[in-house]
């Protein structure tokens, strides 16, 4: 039941922090327009060196930076087995600490109160109030447990017997969810923590300067890339042959006035 809970409330994570990395990859294309607009004033050659060489790169980038958030949260999609190996590893010291009380307790009411003809239904509701006092439920957690708590104690006799084991077992609740909020609290400020470390800072902006426009891109760029980013547009090549046959149609008329006078 505790891994459902906390599974259920870990998968809200994974919405959280993509938003958050979407942000992020916002405020990274503004940075690269930005950047690109005051470094290479030459619309077309930009808009080629984005779409060839930048956006392939950042795509990459991307996909990489999704993993790194994938794996991260598959770690935290369930709850750890050490929490409730840990809870019966001490379950034992909390029965010998919690025995006392609840004897102590009977053995007051005892001398007074449990001899009376109504005896045991007054030990039972000084039982109830003493565990009140003692245990406060909050929390995703003892939400969940509390109903179950409530309809355990509907069935649970009256004799003193009855309440000390009652008080037993609200103790051991008690205990198991103080370490599972615990554990809960601690495994999200964690996945904050690699959620800002891992992926926003060593997986996106440590790499990022390196996968812009930079001169060691420019020295692996092959011919073929090199060709699309800096070579003619179609509308430029088209532009060159018109000139070109204007300017051939020119010299021929240039030619034949200089040598024959006339066209």
């Amino acid at each position: 039941m505790l891994g459902l809970m906390f599974k259920s409330q870990s998968r809200k994570w994974k919405a959280i922090a993509q938003v958050h990395l979407d942000l992020v990859w916002r405020a990274v294309d503004y940075f690269m327009v930005f950047a690109l607009q005051h470094s290479i004033p030459e619309h077309d050659v930009r808009e080629r060196l984005v779409e060839h060489i930048i956006q392939p790169r950042l795509l990459t980038l991307r996909k990489s930076v999704d993993a790194k958030l994938e794996e991260i949260i598959d770690c935290h999609g369930g709850v750890n087995t050490g929490l409730m190996d840990a809870y019966q590893d001490t379950r034992n010291h909390r029965l010998q600490q919690t025995s006392p009380l609840a004897s102590t307790s009977l053995d007051a009411w005892g001398s007074t109160s449990l001899r009376k003809p109504d005896g045991p239904k007054a030990g039972a509701k000084f039982i109830q109030q003493l565990i009140r006092l003692v245990f406060d439920p909050k929390g995703f957690v003892s939400d969940v447990l509390s109903s179950c708590w409530s309809s355990s104690n509907a069935h649970s006799p009256t004799t003193p017997q009855g309440t000390h084991d009652s008080a037993l077992r609200k103790h051991d609740a008690s205990i198991l969810v103080r370490d599972s909020e615990a554990f809960y609290e601690s495994n999200l400020q964690f996945f904050i923590g690699a959620i800002f470390g891992l992926v926003v800072e060593k997986g996106l902006m440590e790499r990022l300067p390196d996968e812009l426009f930079t001169q060691r891109i420019v020295r692996h760029m092959s011919k073929a890339t090199l060709k699309l980013v800096a070579g003619e547009t179609e509308g430029t090549a088209r532009k060159r042959i018109e000139c070109d046959e204007e300017l051939k149609g020119l010299e021929e008329c240039l030619n034949k006035l200089t040598t024959g006078g006339r066209i």
